[in-house]
């Protein structure tokens, strides 16, 4: 996945809303309505600071949720493929997609995978679909030192249990926050994020941190953190089943195929258009130097042609010269218009 930057969005692209929603989704309750404006952010690799290949930011998919606000998408896709990463900026993350989710914007995880860090955020998202493979969870939080080595968090603060308990107060509440708001069982994010935690899972209760029924099913032991198949997302009602990530864009309505582009390189297919602006523009102004006549001051007359200047010849000249400025006002405009893009 390469780096990603400031984003430049062009028009949203709408695909048409596919009739698989409804199988995919097993007929017990209604689908969502397909989204007619909704913008692809993919977060593919290190959740990190900086802005380098196999990494993306909070500042990056910041960036990203304006232009969507601003372009008036009515959902946010997020291709989640990630193992992970830094704590801080998963929260800011988590926060501007609960922000967003509060102005009526839907929010959607696609999941090839989601550990750790990627998990949490995936939380914070309205809707889950689950690509073939996929697993989220294992979302334990170790600590790195300066010379990269890694340390458990409860080792880390195993000598001073006040600082551990604030700690661990003070991270689980903005995902327990995010559970809430999405309407999924605190329990899970608990169970991600430390292994003290059960879970169990009743057809007729659904999820709970012990055993409620004859039918509960162990999920996940004290001596494990919880990680979800594809298969458990699924069966337990928590996503929706895609083959692809193209098949759940399909199933999800319309995407912002441009925003895509964007997340992956710096400029893209913006930057190209510009590109082949600029380069359009000098073309004509070469042919356009060609086709007009050069005058020599050695001679009287130095203002007219020096080269055939029959009136047939010179008209022909003169409506070709007018053509290819008329051919460079169109590229200059071309190029100012994509200049001034928002």
């Amino acid at each position: 996945m390469f780096g990603i930057r400031v984003p430049v969005l062009s028009a949203l692209l709408l695909i048409p809303f596919a009739s698989a929603m409804a199988d995919a989704h097993g007929g017990n309750e209604p689908p969502p309505p397909p989204a007619t404006k909704a913008a692809l952010i993919p977060l593919v690799g290190h959740v990190g600071l900086s802005q380098h290949d196999e990494c993306f930011s909070a500042k990056d998919v910041l960036a990203c949720l304006d232009e969507a606000k601003e372009r008036k998408a009515d959902a946010v896709v997020f291709h989640i493929n990630s193992g992970g990463g830094r704590v801080d900026s998963k929260q800011r993350i988590q926060q501007a997609i609960s922000m967003i989710r509060r102005e009526r914007i839907r929010t959607i995880a696609v999941i090839e995978d989601a550990g750790s860090a990627a998990a949490l955020i995936a939380l914070a998202c309205d809707e889950w679909y689950a690509l073939p493979g996929c697993k989220l969870g294992a979302a334990t939080t170790v600590l790195a030192s300066d010379d990269g080595s890694v340390m458990s968090f409860n080792k880390a603060m195993e000598l001073d249990p006040d600082l551990k308990a604030k700690y661990k107060s003070w991270q689980c509440a903005q995902d327990l926050e995010a559970c809430r708001d999405t309407g999924r069982p605190t329990i899970l994010a608990m169970a991600m994020k430390d292994k003290e935690h059960e879970v169990w899972y009743s057809a007729v209760t659904g999820f709970a941190p012990k055993s409620t029924d004859a039918g509960s099913e162990l999920i996940d032991s004290k001596e494990d953190i919880l990680t979800l198949t594809r298969t458990q997302l699924v069966q337990y009602g928590l996503a929706r089943p895609a083959d692809s990530l193209q098949h759940a864009l399909d199933q999800i309505g319309g995407y912002n195929k441009a925003l895509h582009a964007k997340m992956r390189d710096l400029m893209d297919d913006h930057a190209e258009r510009l590109t082949k602006a600029f380069r359009t523009a000098e073309r004509i102004r070469l042919d356009l130097a060609k086709a007009t006549p050069k005058t020599s001051s050695k001679h009287p007359g130095a203002d007219r042609p020096s080269r055939d200047s029959n009136d047939e010849v010179e008209g022909i000249r003169t409506a070709d010269r007018n053509n290819k400025l008329k051919q460079l006002n169109t590229a200059y405009e071309q190029i100012v218009k994509l200049l001034n893009l928002p």
